[in-house]
């Protein structure tokens, strides 16, 4: 498995910081926004394979960005998991629809949060990419 690119888009600092360090851990390269202004800015220097983007975000919403970046030809195919404690059928139904390729309710356990991550990351990103 090549080295993964990770976008954490998430307006709290603990959280960012605790999926920042395990992911870094596990062997991924990792950067972190705290809204979607910041996030787009990041994109533009860092290209992500997966973003794990919060729904509730200050200014624009995860799901607004969603919307954004895959309708920029140069996001549009980064795999997008949606990452919240927000999880009404409504808010799972308005990410997928939106274009997140996945979800992941909050709070996450610590122990097993880096395996879920790559059992997403296996059926979602090509082998080698």
């Amino acid at each position: 498995m090549s080295q993964r690119n990770i976008l954490i888009v998430d307006d709290s600092i603990a959280t960012r910081n605790l999926i920042k360090l395990l992911l870094e851990r596990a062997g991924y390269c990792v950067r972190v926004a705290e809204d979607g202004e910041q996030a787009v800015h990041v994109l533009s220097q860092f290209q992500a394979d997966l973003i794990l983007m919060d729904l509730v975000l200050p200014g624009m919403t995860g799901v607004e960005l969603t919307r954004k970046l895959k309708s920029d030809p140069a996001t549009q195919s980064t795999v997008i998991i949606a990452f919240t404690a927000y999880t009404l059928v409504s808010d799972v139904n308005g990410a997928l629809a939106a274009g997140c390729d996945a979800f992941i309710a909050k709070p996450i356990d610590s122990r097993t949060f880096v395996s879920q991550l790559q059992t997403y990351m296996d059926r979602l990103l090509p082998a080698g990419a």
